[in-house]
């Protein structure tokens, strides 16, 4: 069962594996060009990323994590948005994606947790984050993610530490079924599956 679907919607949708393993081979049959950076504050910008600036999202500090975060490049275009495409055509196998309570809720970022501080000052993380936010300002990178680059993990929290089972694309549905039930339990359907 798919932990989003029960918590944003309370229904028990049984998830497609194959279908999901399909959907994203499709989505990234050819790489999808990321950005990186390439924002300075104040600049204008061609969207906002839940209501700020793409200069402030692309790096922060969130509670202990350092965030790095990037665009698809057809978003920053205005060409479409290909991340929030993908999350969608996953509820057609099952995987409600976190940040889509609502129909018309837009999540298009790709977001990568790159470091933890251990209770850093506020002046000190700040700091750090304006100038890797700078960096990017300065140099932006684009990265293409192709097939090859997706991996499925299974983890026993959210954090994805330490994975239990790291594969490329496609993992059969046998194997997702044997983790997901050895990581969450059969007893507790509201903590086995995906997360989208």
């Amino acid at each position: 069962m798919n932990e989003y679907f029960l918590e944003h919607a309370g229904v028990a949708v049984e998830m497609d594996l194959p279908l999901v393993m399909r959907i994203l081979a499709a989505h990234f049959a050819e790489p999808l060009a990321v950005r990186f950076g390439g924002w300075g504050a104040g600049q204008p910008v061609p969207f906002l990323s839940w209501g700020e600036h793409l200069y402030e999202r692309g790096f922060s500090v969130q509670g202990n994590a350092f965030v790095l975060m990037g665009w698809p490049t057809a978003a920053v275009t205005g060409e479409g948005r290909p991340l929030d495409r993908l999350r969608r055509d996953m509820n057609a196998a099952g995987v409600l994606h976190k940040y889509h309570r609502r129909d018309a809720d837009v999540d298009d970022d790709l977001y990568l947790v790159v470091g933890h501080h251990d209770g850093a000052p506020a002046g000190a993380l700040e700091r750090a984050a304006a100038a890797v936010r700078d960096r990017l300002a300065a140099d932006p990178v684009e990265l293409p993610i192709g097939l090859a680059d997706v991996s499925v993990v299974a983890a026993d929290s959210h954090t994805l530490a330490p994975p239990v089972f790291t594969g490329g694309l496609p993992v059969d549905a046998a194997t997702l079924l044997e983790l997901m039930g050895s990581a969450a339990g059969a007893a507790d359907p509201s903590r086995s599956g995906c997360h989208g």
